[in-house]
Formats: structure tokens, sequence, C-alpha cells
């Protein structure tokens, strides 16, 4: 994101104050820009209500607005006004995040982070590709179509336990780069 040059960057809804916690510390520590909050009052019950108090709600904020982790705090689903005038009083004492100054580089999120830098010689970047979902995927796959023709190279996945034809792999690679 941080090519949008966003004014803040954060979490709100889907969780409450503690199981937010950590995501907004990892965000943290990549965030170049301010990093926000706004937790629910919990998780739903079973009647859809919200069950933490403003008081609860308050001193979890609080902690991280102590552990230096927010700049913008709110509420989102279950939270009153009562909820907000606690969130409020829980922060005032502290001093937002320092948004720290992060060297640019190539980052790149998927199901781990990865960052380039100086010490990886060069980038292996394989997509799987599955020809059952489009015929004529499938089509130009089995007439072998060659590295000549395409960019990429198609080529058997030996991960896929599956039949010959079904699951390839596309790969290309990323030279090392010139700093």
């Amino acid at each position: 994101m941080r090519h949008a040059r966003p004014i803040t960057i954060g979490f709100n809804c889907a969780l409450g104050a503690e199981d937010l916690r950590a995501h907004i510390a990892d965000i943290g520590r990549v965030a170049d820009t301010l990093v926000c909050a706004y937790p629910n009052a919990g998780l739903p019950n079973e009647f859809g209500q919200y069950d933490e108090t403003p008081e609860y709600m308050a001193r979890l904020i609080g902690e991280f607005a102590q552990a230096g982790l927010v700049n913008i705090v709110g509420g989102c689903c279950g939270t009153t006004p009562d909820h907000i005038a606690a969130i409020a009083a829980a922060v005032a004492p502290h001093k937002p995040r320092a948004v720290p100054v992060i060297e640019q580089r190539l980052r790149l999120s998927g199901l781990e982070p990865f960052e380039l830098t100086q010490a990886i010689p060069f980038v292996n970047v394989g997509e799987r590709t599955n020809v059952t979902g489009s015929a004529k995927f499938r089509k130009l796959i089995t007439r072998a179509i060659t590295p000549q023709r395409w960019r990429w190279r198609a080529t058997r996945s030996r991960m896929a336990p599956r039949s010959s034809t079904s699951t390839w792999t596309r790969v290309c690679w990323i030279p090392k780069p010139r700093w």
C-alpha cells in the first residue's frame, strides 16, 4: 500500500481489541504512516450483541497507546458513545506512535512477507495454474507451447499428486538487482 501514500493504515471491525492487538503491532512494524485501530466491542455473541464493556475495551486500547502502537483510535460494531468516551480518556495520557522512517525496498505479501535485499542473489517466483478451470488454457498447454513462443515456461508441477496434465507451474526469474 505504500505506493498509494495513505494518510493512515490499520484495521477496523472484524475483531475485538484483544484479538486485534497482534495485527496492529505487525502493521506498525512496516508502516511508514499513521496507524489506526477501530475494533469492535468484542465478537458478537449468539444473539448478535457485543459484550465488551466501555471500561474493558478502553483498557485494551489504552494499552495499544501506552505501547506506542497507534495514532488514531475509535470503535466499530457494538461500540457506543460511552465506549468512545472511555477510549478517549484511556489514550489521552499517552503519546501517539512515532512514524518510523523505513528504507524503501521491494516488499511483497502473500502467505509469508518477503523483502528483497542485497543478500538475495535472485528470486524464483512460481505461479501454479490449473488447466481444468479453462478449456482454452488446457488446449494451449497440451499443444506444448514452447518457451520461445511465451516468456514463461509451462512445466508439470512435481508437487501435484493429480494427473499429469491437471496442474502446471509458471516460473519466472528475477535477476539480481543492480544496487
